[in-house]
């Protein structure tokens, strides 16, 4: 089974009024990879070993790597997360379907 490569390793984006804002959104200095990393670490139910390993990975590289069936655990995870801002596990779900439609696109041919 091929492996998806998420990587968070960038800023959350915040609403903003101000001119010049890209999409009404500016980075804010939290990134992606810290923010799902606290959820996991500070979940109360699930795999906390698995939580545990993937928050530090977060942490550490800005991302992981999940087969289809923890893609599919960790989205439902941050769908029903009750702590996280729907602005951000939006932003984390966006990732996500980037990543697992990027990791299907079959490989571009070297010219030779």
């Amino acid at each position: 089974m091929a492996k998806i490569r998420l990587n968070l390793n960038q800023p959350v984006m915040d609403l903003s009024a101000d001119e010049g804002a890209e999409d009404g959104l500016k980075p804010t200095d939290q990134k992606l990879s810290h923010t799902l990393g606290t959820m996991l670490k500070t979940s109360p139910e699930g795999d906390a070993l698995k939580y545990l390993c993937w928050a530090i990975d977060l942490y550490k590289d800005g991302g992981i790597e999940v087969d289809q069936a923890d893609f599919d655990h960790l989205q439902t995870f941050i769908k029903n997360n009750k702590t996280a801002w729907a602005l951000v596990r939006g932003q984390l779900l966006q990732v996500m379907n980037a990543a697992k439609e990027a990791s299907t696109k079959p490989a571009e041919a070297k010219p030779a």
